[in-house]
């Protein structure tokens, strides 16, 4: 965080490069911790926001609605 800080960005605009200089474990997937979308598809459990527990839920209510 200090190197964001420093630089004056955030922690998702900071390159691989630069995130390879702060430590050797961070690899190219590095960049998939700030993408929204995978970050709430991980979240993958009953009553999790993934989109298909989503969808699941809509169908469920709109069932039991009809």
């Amino acid at each position: 965080m200090a190197l964001a800080e420093n630089i004056g960005v955030t922690l998702a605009d900071l390159s691989l490069e630069q995130f390879a200089e702060l430590s050797e474990h961070f690899t190219a997937d590095v960049s998939e911790v700030f993408n929204f979308e995978n970050s709430v598809e991980k979240r993958n459990c009953i009553g999790g926001p993934f989109r298909a527990g989503i969808q699941g839920q809509v169908h469920h209510i709109r069932a039991a609605l009809a």
